[in-house]
C-alpha cells in the first residue's frame, strides 16, 4: 500500500511540474506586444492591454493559459476608446465622467454612462439596450486556442474565426 501511495505520489508530482512547465514555457512565450491591423496586445504576468488601431489604449483585462488555451477577460475599458466602439466618432463624446480622473471604466461604470447618456438624451432606448448588451458581452471570460510559432501569435476562436499578430 505505501508502495502504490508513493507511486501516485510521485506520478502526480511529476505531472503537476510538467504541467507548471508547460504553462510557464506557454505564458512567456506570449508576454511581449503583438500586433495586426486592427490593434495590439501587451501581455504580461497575467494581465493585458489593447491597443485600438495603436492609437490608445481601449481595454485593459486578465488571461490565464493552460496548455494551448488562454482565457482573458476584460476588466476595465478606456472611456475615450467606447464611442468609436459604439459607432460614433472619437470626438463626439457620448460617454464622459469627468470625476473618473484616470478615464477607465469598470462594467457597472460604462452602464451607469450609457444610462445617464439615456436620460440626457443622448442616446435612444433602443441604443441604450443594444448597447448594454454589447457592453456586457465585452465583460465576458473567452477561451480560446493559441499557439506561438517564431514571430507569430495566432488566435483560434471556436467559431472558427483567426486572428494573427506579430511580435513588436
Amino acid at each position: 500500500m505505501k508502495n502504490i501511495f508513493k507511486l501516485v505520489f510521485t506520478a502526480s508530482l511529476v505531472a503537476i511540474i510538467g504541467f507548471s512547465q508547460i504553462a510557464c514555457e506557454n505564458r512567456s512565450s506570449i508576454e511581449g506586444t503583438w500586433a495586426n491591423d486592427e490593434g495590439s496586445y501587451e501581455f504580461i504576468g497575467g494581465k493585458y492591454t489593447f491597443y485600438y488601431f495603436g492609437m490608445f489604449q481601449l481595454a485593459e483585462g486578465t488571461y490565464t493559459i493552460n496548455g494551448s488555451s488562454i482565457t482573458s477577460r476584460v476588466t476595465r475599458l478606456n472611456q475615450r476608446g467606447l464611442n468609436p466602439m459604439l459607432g460614433y466618432h472619437v470626438d463626439d463624446i457620448i460617454i464622459v465622467d469627468e470625476s473618473i480622473a484616470d478615464g477607465w471604466l469598470t462594467q457597472d461604470e460604462v452602464i451607469n454612462e450609457l444610462n445617464r447618456a439615456y436620460r440626457e438624451g443622448w442616446i435612444s432606448e433602443n441604443e441604450l439596450n443594444s448597447f448594454s448588451e454589447f457592453v456586457k458581452l465585452l465583460f465576458v471570460s473567452v477561451t480560446t486556442t493559441f499557439s506561438v510559432s517564431g514571430n507569430t501569435l495566432t488566435i483560434t476562436y471556436d467559431t472558427g474565426d483567426v486572428l494573427t499578430y506579430t511580435k513588436q
